[in-house]
């Protein structure tokens, strides 16, 4: 199940849940007035024995039938088509996604990630959980600004190991506005905020 937008982009999957798991009257009032368009994506035939190549065309053929509901997403055979596609999605060129690919084989289907990295500021220090390994001798993470000393986008919590986090406790005006680099899937486009955001390190 994925929702379109008004300019034919799928929203990211965090957005779809929370659509999915409010109240009916509030996805509807949602979807009303965005202007959103939910549709349903076929990617196999459950217990179907044929070839993927076969099934992906009796999927193509639903969806043509009744593309209001469904949508069969793009597949690439040759080894140039997989590339042009991949470098498709990597660019953010692809308006059905930007996280990556289905990987097709006689083994089954896997899903391939296409991360992103980009630089924040450490704005402050949260704490910890209560109870947690963490609690009165380290940080449960920070919360970054995309300017140094800038309002405040979002959170971290993960990639900081143990020791960085007891320094961050010990010390923190020593990380106030350090410049860090962090992997994320994509951009909240309410609050513009990163996506599972994973420091990799601080620069």
């Amino acid at each position: 199940f994925v929702v379109f937008n008004n300019d034919g982009v799928i929203l990211p999957h965090q957005e779809i849940s929370a659509i999915l798991n409010s109240k009916p009257e509030n996805a509807k009032q949602k979807i009303k007035e965005f202007g959103l368009k939910p549709q349903i994506a076929l990617f196999d035939i459950w217990e179907d024995t044929r070839p993927y190549e076969d099934k992906y065309e009796t999927l193509q053929q639903i969806s043509d039938h009744n593309p209001s509901v469904f949508f069969v997403p793009k597949m690439a055979k040759t080894t140039k088509e997989k590339q042009a596609l991949i470098e498709e999605i990597k660019s953010g060129q692809n308006p059905r996604t930007s996280e990556g690919v289905i990987w097709q084989s006689s083994q089954g289907a896997s899903k391939i990630k296409f991360p992103k990295r980009d630089q924040v500021y450490i704005h402050s220090m949260f704490s910890p959980k209560q109870d947690s390994k963490y609690q009165d001798k380290a940080v449960g993470g920070f919360l970054y600004s995309l300017t140094p000393g800038g309002p405040v986008i979002g959170r971290v919590g993960t990639g900081l190991s143990d020791s960085l986090r007891e320094d961050m406790y010990k010390a923190p005006n020593e990380f106030i506005n350090r410049e860090v680099e962090i992997e994320h899937s994509g951009i909240y486009n309410k609050t513009k905020a990163f996506r599972t955001p994973v420091l990799k390190r601080i620069v």
